[in-house]
């Protein structure tokens, strides 16, 4: 199973009513369960692979943003959870998420970067992780997402991340 990060362009309305038993987990389930869009109040949706989200993840801390695990504002992307990006904090997804869309741009079609350290269980050996990116693939995702700040910057839209 990929560990994939899923970004939901939905409407503000549909999450203020599905989100009125405050309960996470469930929200979290529904969202999973999204395949046809647009679904009721969802109205678009775009995976990004674990490895990029933990590449950019420094620059994704920048982001005010409310998690919903835990009922707070904070700066961050909830790895694990539903963090919401609402009309105030949109700004930050849509030039952080266009700011990598370009950077990668000039990148060759398919190029390669360094991923976390790993060691091998009873051996001191080690290395980093080798991260495989198609350029045109990223960029076209990196720029929906941002596309997706646009319109909640525009309407009454709110961004829903859930983490792997």
């Amino acid at each position: 199973m990929a560990l994939l990060h899923k970004f939901f362009l939905v409407e503000r309305e549909w999450y203020l009513q599905s989100k009125s038993s405050e309960d996470s987990l469930q929200l979290h389930l529904e969202l999973e369960k999204c395949e046809n869009l647009p679904n009721r109040g969802i109205k678009d949706a775009v995976e990004i692979h674990d490895d990029l989200i933990r590449y950019m993840y420094d620059t994704l801390k920048w982001v005010p943003t409310y998690n919903t695990a835990n009922r707070k504002f904070d700066f961050f992307i909830n790895l694990y959870g539903i963090t919401l990006i609402d009309k105030r904090n949109a700004v930050w997804i849509k030039n952080i998420f266009n700011a990598w869309a370009s950077l990668f741009s000039y990148a060759p079609e398919h190029f390669e970067l360094t991923g976390g350290y790993y060691t091998i269980e009873g051996k001191e050996e080690g290395g980093y992780e080798i991260i495989k990116v198609d350029r045109n693939e990223i960029v076209i995702t990196l720029k929906k997402i941002a596309s997706f700040a646009e319109r909640t910057m525009e309407s009454n839209m709110l961004i829903l991340h859930n983490g792997i």
